[in-house]
């Protein structure tokens, strides 16, 4: 799927999943753009997935991990999204290879027991509040209503139907 038009994207959906103005968020390889935190976050947590259905990782401090080991991530994403911070490839590489543990233990958990408390909740949690800090980031970059605006448009639509009633032949 290309994403190409009015934004100008040249890179698939999959690959890369920002607009023009994050590309400074991706790194370019054979000339196509993909996602920093996704080419570190992906292939990390699949490694700490299967080492630990494997048995090499993983104990009891599991839930520990889930929970707590995020909250870098986290404080970055939404740090960054409400203007507190500028990015810092750097510091986006370090914390997200740092989520890949507790993601790729979450992902471990529900390949054995779909959908498992504690790997399902810190997932909805820290899910819902990056999504949250993303929402109010775009709703802040919405341009403002103009007040009055209902009344020029309405002003500007009766203004082209007497227009077109005119062209058309019509008398009003």
């Amino acid at each position: 799927m290309q994403r190409t038009g009015a934004a100008g994207l040249d890179t698939p959906m999959w690959l890369a999943h920002h607009h023009r103005s994050e590309r400074h968020k991706c790194v370019t390889i054979a000339g196509r753009h993909v996602c920093r935190r996704c080419l570190v976050l992906y292939p990390l947590s699949v490694v700490v997935a299967v080492a630990s259905l494997a048995g090499w990782l993983g104990g009891s401090l599991d839930v520990w991990v889930l929970w707590l080991v995020p909250i870098p991530l986290v404080i970055d994403w939404v740090a960054e999204h409400l203007a507190w911070v500028r990015h810092s490839p750097r510091r986006q590489v370090a914390v997200t290879a740092l989520a890949a543990w507790p993601f790729g233990l979450a992902l471990a958990r529900h390949a054995v027991d779909p959908f498992e408390t504690h790997a399902t909740a810190a997932i909805l949690l820290y899910g819902a509040i990056c999504l949250g800090s993303w929402l109010v980031c775009t709703y802040r970059q919405m341009p403002a209503e103009m007040p009055g605006w209902e009344h020029d448009f309405e002003r500007e639509e009766a203004a082209r139907e007497a227009r077109l009633r005119e062209l058309a032949g019509f008398d009003s």
